[in-house]
């Protein structure tokens, strides 16, 4: 064997071993979160990421956060602080959407050549067309309503970040099966 075959075997042993051992390392970080999600569901807790906080909390408007509901409280990690509130005082929850419909325009070369091929002229400028397509985007926002320390009415609202994406749902969801709301009558 020359010395250049030696040495690109060489390369590619290295190769392979790099790549198995960032394989074993991907495999131990997929199996710690694996375990911390059965201990999640083992101990009744959810969490809930990419929402962001609207108002309602003393941080920043659109700061991200991290939302936990565990059985006896609902945790905020927003800004750098931890809100927490027991579900005890959890008087409300409500799911809002916020529904945009964007249009946009969509021309194909491939159909313009392909009419061009079949029909000429006339083909080409019927089969590039521009057409007209709508995408509908959905933001979801949590609504919650709760009793502060002093007995006053409050509320948070959190939004999902990305549209489409249905975890404000979720979280409304789960929230909304944790609570025991009763109805609170008052005199006019």
């Amino acid at each position: 064997m020359d010395g250049t075959k030696l040495i690109v075997l060489l390369f590619y042993g290295v190769l392979i071993v790099l790549l198995v051992i960032l394989l074993i390392k991907a495999c131990q970080a997929q199996s710690k979160i694996s375990k911390k999600r059965k201990q999640d569901r083992r101990d009744g807790i959810k969490r809930f990421f990419a929402i962001k906080h609207v108002s309602g909390l003393k941080a920043v408007e659109n700061a991200e956060c991290q939302v936990v509901i565990n059985p006896t409280d609902l945790k905020i990690a927003c800004g750098g602080k931890e809100y927490s509130l027991p579900l005890s005082r959890i008087t409300y929850v409500d799911l809002k959407s916020d529904i945009d419909e964007i249009r946009y325009s969509k021309s194909s070369l491939v159909k313009g050549a392909a009419g061009a091929a079949m029909f000429g002229v006339s083909g080409a400028v019927i089969g590039s067309a521009p057409k007209t397509k709508t995408e509908r985007q959905v933001r979801g926002y949590a609504v919650i309503l709760y009793k502060d320390a002093h007995g006053g009415e409050q509320t948070i609202i959190l939004c999902d970040i990305a549209p489409n994406s249905y975890i404000c749902s979720g979280l409304v969801r789960t929230l909304k099966s944790c609570i025991h709301t009763t109805v609170e009558k008052v005199e006019l």
